[in-house]
């Protein structure tokens, strides 16, 4: 008998938490979630203000509080901390 498990994974197929979760995990905001998960899926600040409508200027002060809020120093700890949460929801 042979037996085989296949996983398959859609390489530009993030999980990540709910916006939801991460307000009440952290007590992130809604903005400060959605900035959370355009960082996770690659953008820059300058990107992320494109996307959001909003300024560079205010992606960078949600980045700080975010980076307060999970107690992460960098934005690849926070993408691996993500990362990490939307595994643990599936």
């Amino acid at each position: 008998t042979v037996a085989c498990v296949v996983f398959v994974h859609h390489p530009t197929a993030l999980l990540l938490p709910t916006h939801e979760r991460l307000k009440g995990l952290y007590g992130l905001t809604t903005a400060e979630a959605r900035v959370a998960h355009q960082l996770a899926a690659g953008l820059g600040i300058k990107e992320a203000a494109k996307v959001l409508g909003t300024s560079p200027e205010t992606i960078r002060n949600q980045v700080k509080s975010i980076y307060q809020k999970m107690r992460v120093n960098s934005q690849s700890n926070l993408v691996r901390t993500l990362l990490t949460l939307g595994r643990a929801s599936v």
